[in-house]
């Protein structure tokens, strides 16, 4: 393709063109009914007042409260239903898309901008939280606005301390800050570091930078006092049991662990990119970029600053797992995917031949996540329709029976059944007991393996046998075999 031919890749009427026809094809996914144990979390959230929201929250889980507000707020006005559900995260997905074809793209430019689109499209992370009921795409869509207002602040003029972008960048930083404490963390980490560089390199920003800071730090102090109160509370049998290997974490960053190889393209265009910007030296690597005539650049420091913030969040949460208990996963970081994204397309706009690194980097991402998000989609597909036909199977089931689970979890019973969790019994794998069932009502056994002599005949020990109601079912994404206790 001719230079003037990738030109036209980035023309803005072809940037909005493939943003409609993005959000588009997302919007097919809202229907189905399909949903994993943290998505039923957020569901059981949210049928509760506002006030019991926040007790849940503090009690029961790890999460600010603005997504949960969001999310049930959304359901008052529209209804309790899966459309809805999933509109809780479509609809941030819609607003950073937003965001980014005019807050981006006039802050930053049109590659960025496409950059950003497509990372926020397609890759596989960013393809399930656009659907996911959780809050990570909220959470991104207050990161992509910090992004914006920082880089202002970065780039400003003016010596003053109360500019409107200082105090909109303290002010969205509290809004990520409640909607996810790894946001809280990240912002932490960047504003630090962004007091450090400015007073060395800018200090004419460095007044902004600490209102902005300011702003941040007294409205977050519960966040952080509430994070620290949870290390106690995690139960034994918490699902995260270590720190995943370095690679898994870097993989993540875009989109998949599986795709490190490129998260190692980004740090060898990032990594030259820095050594042109914080060195004097010229050879024939920093010679591919285009001449700046300061350095480093605002751009650079830019660039250094998202990719600290990034490692000091993991270095950090690496210390806590080590020194008290884990608490790291990986999809954490996914609201901080935006300070990858855009030091990619940072850097690689900044090479004489940006704009060829850019196609084939953005035909690369692509190329190898659009079949996975085709086959991610196919099988949601398939479990929609298995999950109408497992309920179709157990229609009797419902409020004044009794279930013992060791499928599922009881927040997927609760949301497929309306059963209340006080009459759903927790089971272990492999654990099940006959003691733990009810009398005077009608007792269920969901497995998720077809029933075992073993299982039977302890049943039997009991004075009980079973029916098969439904054997290889699902309800949402798990497999389930259900038995009626008789």
């Amino acid at each position: 393709m001719t230079e003037s031919g990738l030109g036209r890749i980035l023309e803005t009427r072809n940037i909005v063109i493939l943003a409609v026809a993005l959000v588009a094809v997302m919007s097919v996914r809202t229907v189905i009914d399909g949903f994993w144990t943290d998505e039923c979390y957020t569901i059981h959230a949210v049928n509760l007042s506002y006030a019991e929201i926040l007790n849940y929250l503090i009690n029961a889980d790890a999460h600010p409260p603005i997504y949960y507000y969001f999310t049930k707020a959304l359901c008052d006005v529209f209804g309790y239903t899966p459309f809805v559900f999933h509109m809780s995260a479509f609809i941030p997905y819609v607003l950073i898309v937003i965001t980014d074809l005019t807050l981006v793209r006039k802050t930053f430019g049109n590659g960025i901008c496409l950059t950003v689109l497509v990372c926020a499209s397609l890759l596989p992370s960013s393809f399930s939280n656009i659907m996911e009921v959780r809050m990570y795409e909220l959470a991104l869509f207050f990161m992509v606005l910090f992004a914006v207002f920082a880089y202002r602040v970065q780039t400003s003029t003016e010596s003053r301390a109360l500019t409107p972008d200082a105090v909109i960048l303290g002010f969205v930083s509290i809004f990520a800050s409640y909607t996810h404490i790894f946001c809280a963390i990240g912002i932490g980490m960047f504003l630090v570091c962004m007091l450090v560089t400015s007073f060395r390199w800018r200090r004419v920003i460095f007044k902004q930078v600490l209102v902005a800071f300011l702003i941040f730090a007294m409205a977050c102090f519960p966040v952080a006092v509430f994070a620290a109160s949870r290390f106690d509370r995690f139960p034994e049998d918490f699902w995260i049991t270590g720190f995943p290997p370095a690679w898994e974490v870097f993989g993540y960053l875009f989109g998949k662990k599986e795709f490190v190889f490129i998260s190692a393209v980004f740090t060898v265009l990032l990594g030259i990119f820095l050594v042109r910007e914080f060195t004097r030296k010229r050879n024939t690597l920093t010679d591919m970029l285009e001449d700046s005539e300061e350095r480093p650049s605002s751009d650079g420091v830019f660039a250094l600053l998202c990719i600290l913030s990034i490692l000091f969040t993991i270095i950090l949460s690496y210390i806590v797992t080590v020194a008290v208990r884990p608490v790291f996963s990986t999809r954490y970081l996914y609201p901080l995917s935006i300070f990858v994204w855009v030091a990619l397309g940072m850097s690689i706009m900044k090479y004489r031949d940006g704009l060829k690194i850019l196609a084939v980097v953005l035909l690369a991402i692509a190329v190898v996540s659009i079949p996975m998000n085709i086959y991610d989609t196919m099988k949601e597909i398939d479990m929609d329709r298995e999950t109408a036909e497992t309920l179709d199977a157990t229609d009797m089931i419902g409020p004044g029976d009794f279930v013992a689970d060791e499928a599922t979890n009881p927040v997927i019973i609760e949301y497929y059944y309306g059963i209340p969790l006080d009459d759903i019994e927790d089971v272990k794998y492999g654990q099940f007991s006959p003691d733990c069932l009810r009398e005077g009502c009608q007792n269920w056994l969901f497995l998720y393996y077809h029933i075992d002599q073993a299982t039977i005949d302890a049943l039997a020990a009991a004075g009980y046998g079973y029916e098969a109601v439904i054997e290889d079912g699902h309800l949402g994404k798990y497999r389930v075999n259900v038995y009626r206790i008789i």
